[in-house]
């Protein structure tokens, strides 16, 4: 079902979010910016102080402004107690973790945690309350987990003082504050068509349609999105590879392609280039996969895709031919620029084998190393041995490097680049139209 935004100002609410991970903290930002207020609710000290100082826990791009504005004009608090947060606000939106589990399906612990104590706290007030998940679950989380706990929890049944709903979030890594101000898709899954009026609200005068759903197709549309996305990204570097392989520059050719916004219907995540990671695409093609599992359903191409994803980190390991000592220097450690994220990154996975083929890595990602400059204690174990490898000063770890691998780089860092890689081997994973550089004998790439 779809609807058209009315155009009127939003009325002023009081709204609790809970989880101020990457989606909670835009989130925050996003709707005191509209003139809501917001309590933003964490169990973590550490997000929790970050945010009343009026910083961001996590790295964006205006994030850290716009919410040192939001909290300075009073339109953002904090709170560690989530009963406490549902009682003084109307609306709770929820947006905690959902990692994936060894098994590839995804972990509901943290929903759970978070929508128990919500119940408790609709149950001691009087008055109606509205939850909201965004966080991302599989198909039948709303009807057979998330309700049925807020209806245990708070004593009421849905519909009588008691409403949810689904409202998955497609914010990109790099844009999210100019998504969630014109987003590509308002996506609601609700029990009925006139259940999300206060959900609606928040979107008066957006630009994007408002399409509702059941609860199950919403969640379902969520998975299928970044399954969609990592089909592309995968797509691209295994075509461009082929292309290369018979002498053919696939950037052009992708280009070409790409031309074709009515048949091909987007460009993004068309391009040749490096292996897809992050929190959500290989986490919800797991899940994905694991659906089609339970459900006795063959996916070959779907299944195929990590194997494939791996395979651009190995066709880029044999580019780079690493040797036992040699020095090397790569730039980017977070899955993508823009961000300090490190989870499920290919450039984490390079990184870890030329480690252990014995070559001196140094890296370059100032937005992880300025992440974690309070030192590897806080880290998970899986990241604590790169924080010794992370490069305080470009110049020097660019001038002791015989090979450079050019994940992602700054404007800053491509200024630096451009003086110092005459007499290095390159290996250029991303494609940098601003290098000075002409591919040589001893310029390579991955789709050429």
């Amino acid at each position: 079902m779809a609807e058209a935004n009315d155009g009127r100002t939003p009325q002023r609410m009081r709204i609790s979010v809970i989880g101020l991970g990457y989606i909670g903290s835009v989130t925050c930002a996003s709707l005191a910016r509209k003139g809501h207020d917001v309590l933003a609710v964490d169990a973590n000290p550490y997000r929790l102080s970050t945010v009343a100082a009026g910083c961001s826990p996590v790295a964006e791009p205006g994030l850290d402004e716009e919410l040192g504005r939001q909290t300075a004009a009073g339109r953002i608090a904090v709170a560690s107690d989530i009963r406490q947060a549902v009682a003084g606000t109307d609306l709770s939106i929820v947006a905690v973790g959902t990692p994936a589990q060894d098994d590839g399906s995804i972990s509901l612990d943290e929903v759970r945690s978070a929508l128990e104590e919500v119940g408790v706290g609709i149950g001691a007030k009087a008055s109606p309350h509205v939850v909201v998940l965004r966080s991302t679950v599989p198909p039948g989380a709303s009807q057979d987990v998330a309700i049925p706990l807020l209806e245990r929890f708070s004593g009421r049944r849905l519909g009588s003082g008691l409403e949810y709903q689904i409202h998955p979030e497609f914010l990109r890594a790099g844009t999210a504050l100019a998504d969630f101000e014109n987003p590509p898709l308002i996506l609601i899954g609700e029990r009925d068509g006139a259940s999300a009026p206060v959900l609606r609200q928040l979107y008066s005068g957006a630009k994007a349609q408002i399409r509702t759903t059941s609860y199950k197709t919403a969640e379902a549309a969520k998975l299928l999105s970044n399954v969609f996305h990592a089909v592309k990204v995968t797509f691209a570097n295994e075509a461009g590879a082929a292309l290369a392989g018979i002498g053919l520059d696939a950037n052009e050719a992708f280009d070409l392609l790409c031309a074709d916004s009515v048949l091909n219907i987007s460009s993004k995540y068309l391009r040749p280039g490096f292996a897809f990671g992050g929190s959500c695409l290989p986490k919800d093609l797991s899940a994905f996969l694991h659906l089609a599992e339970r459900g006795g359903v063959a996916t070959p191409f779907l299944a195929s895709l990590p194997e494939a994803n791996r395979a651009v980190v190995d066709r880029a390991l044999e580019l780079i031919n690493p040797q036992p000592n040699a020095s090397i220097v790569l730039f980017g450690l977070a899955f993508k620029p823009g961000t300090d994220d490190v989870r499920g990154s290919p450039f984490a996975t390079l990184a870890a084998e030329l480690v252990a083929k014995g070559c001196k890595v140094a890296i370059v990602d100032p937005l992880v190393r300025h992440a974690w400059a309070a030192g590897p204690k806080g880290l998970p174990a899986e990241y604590r041995h790169f924080a010794g490898l992370l490069a305080d000063d470009v110049g020097s770890a660019l001038a002791a490097a015989e090979t450079v691998i050019l994940g992602h780089a700054t404007l800053e860092d491509l200024d630096v680049l451009n003086a110092g890689l005459r007499d290095k081997f390159v290996v250029d994973l991303a494609t940098y139209p601003q290098l000075a550089l002409n591919p040589g004998p001893a310029y390579r790439g991955l789709c050429w």
